[in-house]
């Protein structure tokens, strides 16, 4: 995963929720699902056959046996959620709602970070009111839309998807008509069909992450693993500060960012808004040379830029140049690679980004996106 900038990340569309939570039943290991001799077992498997009704009295018997299953209790929170939306009234579908977020909620206690799990919780309300959720201001686009809702939930996806396509005939400017078009294409396994759409989505609108990362996902499916590591590289471009944007690429391995812990900046805030370095390791000369530089950028500047940030880690590459430590930390030899290949900015922006850095990345995307995808590319796998 990437670093994280402090402060909330760029929003998700609260639309997506249903394909939130399809992407996660997609996501049950298939090593678990063919051992069928445990309730736990049988339920995961049927979760990842969109069989929620079927997986629920499964899952329950499981998360009972073991209340600390972070991923029975996630998919059966999600079995509850899926099954609240095809309920025959309002009573039943608010006490499946309710079920869902209080398993969702104990997932978060018991230490699960799945960054959908806010995401969905977002669209639980505490008192189990159903969130309202609206596609288009023409009424027959939305009518459309929402009867491909309806039967998506209920897992009638040829219908789903005729609606889809009505809505999208109506409205070819509708984002969200040719993501979930596509999106039931994939439950289809009808895998060029979805690309198609999620190609119309992303003319739609290059600048959301989603259609990327569904597009990735169907490329997966096919085993087409370098071509699906290009779409979500896209849309973590698009946006690399949520959490969920990563979920894609993690899809193909667990692959990490260069860290280079010694050359962490220990920064605060003046009253007059000014940022400056607060200590420094007097017994690291590279952590030395770094910290007397970025002190010297801010004293200029007086903000944490994605300029400063690189040009103290220069300092620190050009030091280890000069100097040839006897005993070079680990992480040098990336730092003076990065260096050389002129990705120190790339790095700085999508590994160790804080809320000021952030700032900087949509005018250095713009002029260097190629640096990114670079970076992405050679780095992150």
């Amino acid at each position: 995963m990437p670093a994280q900038a402090p402060g909330p990340a760029l929003s998700y569309h609260q639309n997506m929720l249903k394909r939130l939570a399809c992407f996660l039943l997609l996501s049950v290991s298939l090593a678990l699902a063919q051992d069928l001799s445990s309730d736990r077992q049988r339920g995961l498997l049927l979760m990842r056959q969109n069989k929620a009704a079927e997986a629920r009295p499964l899952l329950e018997k499981a998360a009972e046996a073991d209340p600390k299953d972070v991923e029975v209790q996630m998919q059966l929170g999600f079995a509850l959620h899926l099954l609240s939306q095809s309920a025959q009234d309002s009573a039943t579908a608010r006490a499946l709602r309710l079920k869902a977020r209080a398993c969702l909620l104990r997932c978060k206690e018991l230490g699960s970070t799945e960054p959908v799990l806010d995401t969905v919780l977002a669209a639980l309300p505490e008192d189990g009111s159903k969130a309202s959720i609206n596609f288009s201001k023409n009424a027959e686009t939305e009518r459309f839309m929402q009867a491909g809702e309806a039967a998506f939930g209920k897992g009638e996806f040829e219908k789903a998807l005729e609606a889809y396509q009505k809505a999208l005939e109506r409205d070819p400017k509708l984002y969200e008509a040719a993501l979930f078009a596509g999106d039931t294409c994939f439950r289809l396994k009808r895998y060029p069909g979805a690309e198609d759409y999620y190609a119309r989505a992303v003319a739609i609108d290059p600048g959301r992450e989603t259609a990327y990362r569904y597009w990735g996902n169907t490329l997966s499916e096919q085993r087409k693993f370098e071509e699906a590591r290009s779409q979500y590289i896209q849309g973590i471009l698009c946006e690399p500060y949520s959490r969920l944007a990563w979920t894609g690429i993690r899809r193909l391995g667990e692959p990490h960012h260069p860290q280079f812990p010694e050359l962490n900046p220990q920064l605060v805030s003046s009253d007059q808004g000014t940022t400056r370095v607060s200590a420094t390791k007097t017994d690291d000369p590279l952590g030395l040379t770094y910290s007397l530089a970025l002190a010297a950028q801010l004293e200029k500047t007086g903000r944490h830029s994605l300029a400063s940030e690189v040009e103290a880690l220069k300092a620190a590459a050009l030091s280890a140049r000069q100097t040839q430590p006897a005993n070079p930390p680990a992480w040098l030899p990336t730092l003076l690679e990065l260096d050389q290949k002129g990705l120190l900015e790339a790095y700085v922006l999508l590994a160790r980004p804080d809320q000021s850095i952030s700032q900087d990345y949509p005018a250095y995307l713009k002029a260097h996106r190629p640096q990114l995808v670079r970076y992405l590319s050679e780095y992150y796998r």
